[in-house]
Formats: C-alpha cells, sequence, structure tokens
C-alpha cells in the first residue's frame, strides 16, 4: 500500500449537470485547473472569467475563488492543486525561473491552440496515469512533469500579463465592485453605501452580484475580512479586539461568531493552533 502524499492532490472530473461551488473559498496550495469539456463561470480574487475547453486557470494560493456552471451543458475538468513543498526539494536547482510566478500575474487565464492543448494535456494525462498507477518512482515522476508543466505555463507570460476581456458590462463592473472590496474591507461598508459609490440600486447591486458571482455581497466581503483576520492572527502579535477592528469589525462578539462561522474555530484557539502547528 502506497503512503498517500498529502502535498498535492490530483482529480479529473465530468460533471453532467449544473454545477456551483457551494461556497467562495481559499487554501494554501498552488492550483492548476484545465478545462477538457464545456464552459463554466470562474470567479477569482476579484475579476470573472468566462472558462472554455482548452482554457488553464491558474490560482495563487489564498486567493479567494468560486466555479459555477454556464447554462446546462456538462463540463469535464482537471485539477492539481499542491503545496510549495511538494517541489522543496527541486527549488534550489532551478536558476532560470522561478516556477511560481505564473501565479502572480495580472490575469488568471490561459487561452492555448490545438497544438497546445494537446501538448498540455500529454502533461496533465501522465501526471494523473501515474498517481493512478503508482510503479516504482511514480512520486518523482509527477514531480518531474509537474515542473515541467508549470515551466510551459511560464512561457505564457506575456498572456498572463495582459488587460482581462469581460464577457460583457455586468461582468466588468461586478469585477470593479470585488475589487474595491478586497482593498477598503477594513472600512464600513453596507449594501447601500455600496451601491450608492457604484450608481447602481441596491437591489440591482444585490440580484446581479448574485447571479453574476454566485454568491452575495455580505458572503463575499466576510470572506474577505475573515482571510486577512488569519493572516493577522499567523503573522503579528496584535490582540483579538485590534484584530476584529483592522478587519472591518467593530463588534468582537459578531467577529468572533463570523470568524467561527467561516473556520469552525474562535480567533484564539485558530491562533494557538497556527503557531502549534509552525
Amino acid at each position: 500500500m502506497h503512503k498517500k502524499n498529502t502535498n498535492i492532490k490530483i482529480d479529473r472530473l465530468k460533471r453532467n449537470k449544473v454545477f456551483e461551488m457551494p461556497a467562495l473559498h481559499y487554501h494554501n496550495r498552488y492550483e492548476i485547473y484545465y478545462l477538457l469539456a464545456g464552459e463554466i463561470v470562474y470567479f477569482i480574487k476579484d475579476r470573472i472569467y468566462h472558462i472554455q475547453k482548452g482554457d488553464v486557470v491558474l490560482i495563487n494560493a489564498n486567493d479567494l475563488h468560486k466555479t459555477s456552471s454556464v447554462g446546462q451543458e456538462d463540463h469535464e475538468r482537471i485539477l492539481i492543486e499542491f503545496n510549495r513543498e511538494f517541489l522543496a526539494n527541486y527549488l534550489a536547482n532551478i536558476d532560470d525561473l522561478n516556477p511560481f510566478s505564473c501565479f502572480k500575474q495580472k490575469n488568471n487565464l490561459i487561452k492555448l491552440n490545438i497544438e497546445e492543448q494537446a501538448w498540455i494535456e500529454s502533461l496533465l494525462f501522465n501526471i494523473i496515469k501515474e498517481n493512478k498507477k503508482q510503479k516504482l518512482g511514480y512520486n518523482t515522476a509527477i514531480k518531474l512533469l509537474l515542473l515541467q508543466l508549470l515551466i510551459s505555463l511560464n512561457r505564457y507570460n506575456e498572456q498572463l500579463n495582459q488587460e482581462i476581456t469581460y464577457l460583457d458590462k455586468i461582468h466588468s463592473t461586478i469585477s470593479d465592485i470585488a475589487r474595491y472590496l478586497n482593498k477598503n474591507f477594513h472600512e464600513d461598508i453596507t449594501l447601500n453605501s455600496l451601491a450608492e459609490r457604484f450608481s447602481i440600486s441596491s437591489y440591482h447591486l444585490s440580484r446581479t452580484f448574485k447571479k453574476t458571482t454566485g454568491f452575495n455581497f455580505v458572503e463575499f466581503l466576510n470572506n474577505v475580512r475573515i482571510k486577512e483576520a488569519q493572516r493577522l492572527l499567523r503573522k503579528t502579535n496584535l490582540n483579538i479586539t485590534e484584530i476584529s477592528n483592522k478587519s472591518g469589525y467593530n463588534s468582537l462578539t459578531h467577529f468572533g461568531r463570523i470568524f467561527k462561522n467561516n473556520t469552525g474555530l474562535s480567533p484564539s484557539k485558530y491562533r494557538k493552533l497556527e503557531k502549534y502547528s509552525n
């Protein structure tokens, strides 16, 4: 019996019904998403992408993201999530590129032509094959294939730094709003104040935000705030009240309730566990 490697997740999945990821989420892994068939909408951090067959989506560690279906169409995808530690032994010997730089560019989408799709798919299918058969040296084989995949994806640097072209004006507006919330989450923001800033009725904003991204305004804002609170709990010695205020919560009780709803832990227990694990 081979020991399961917890530093990487490799998954191929086909869905033949309308799908929506149940919640906006983030994780401390890098994610490579390849769409084999169909269409989906992908929300990442503060941008909306219309993903089609043969597209690659790159998600940086700890970026908020969520997928949902486009209409009734089936879709099939390959997903690879991995920690930096998975490639740790190889990184010291790489001196001509940063394999992770492709995750940190202006946009998250790479559109491949037919020839490029065939090459990327060959790498992905071989990773899946090695992971499934688990023959002698399979873990090393997966690491080498993943490095080759990352090298290939980094060569699309020019495409990753292009300005985003939105499907329509609604996607552009909602992305602008999400970008504003990511930057100003610490302020006292209400649906009405946000609607006034962007010259939209609060009803239309609420309805459009939910329809376009798959989650409501309050859910998104709380995710952004709790993500920042987690960072402050890990990286600083600020007390819980200070962290609550810096994260945009004036009420410590409300902050504690939302934090536990999102993470399953109280802020103090989260800090204790993080410090113990490090």
